[in-house]
């Protein structure tokens, strides 16, 4: 395919997906959240040398991570695909996930932003499974890390 061809397909798949379904819906300050996450894997998968993403509705979770009632949002980069480098957010030390909490005046902290290989929420506390290399052990050694979800920004070993 012709390197013009191969623009357009991207361009198009980046005008279709960049703005999943999930993410047209709820409050202004809610898309125009999704929307930056969603402009800035683009840069960096062409950064990476990628021609463009195209990011599935399944990449964004709206729920109630913290228990205080409003809508939190887990952005998961294994379901944003980079054209023409496809490692760009996923690895052997998992999928980039970007979290963010919903503020009570309004908008979202960003407490996570790195590559973990899965979460989950118990109470009012984070674990993460991370890549062995994170925890000085062997890449394959897998180790979790709990982080209280109090607001503040969770630094990755």
């Amino acid at each position: 395919m012709p390197d013009i061809l191969r623009a357009a397909v991207a361009a198009a798949l980046l005008a279709a997906f960049a703005a999943p379904a999930s993410a047209q819906h709820g409050p202004p300050v809610e898309r125009r959240v999704v929307a930056a996450v969603i402009r800035d894997a683009d840069r960096t998968c062409r950064e990476e040398g990628g021609t463009g993403i195209a990011a599935a509705p399944e990449a964004i979770e709206r729920r109630d991570l913290d228990g205080d009632g409003r809508t939190d949002m887990v952005i998961n980069h294994r379901d944003i695909v980079c054209a023409g480098a496809a490692s760009v957010f996923c690895g052997t030390a998992g999928c980039r996930h970007v979290i963010l909490l919903a503020r009570a005046g309004g908008g979202f902290r960003r407490i996570l932003d790195g590559r973990i290989l899965a979460y989950a929420v118990e109470g009012r506390r984070l674990t993460v499974r991370l890549h062995g290399g994170h925890c000085d052990r062997g890449g394959l050694e897998e180790c979790r890390r709990r982080f209280p979800l109090d607001g503040r920004r969770i630094a990755l070993p």
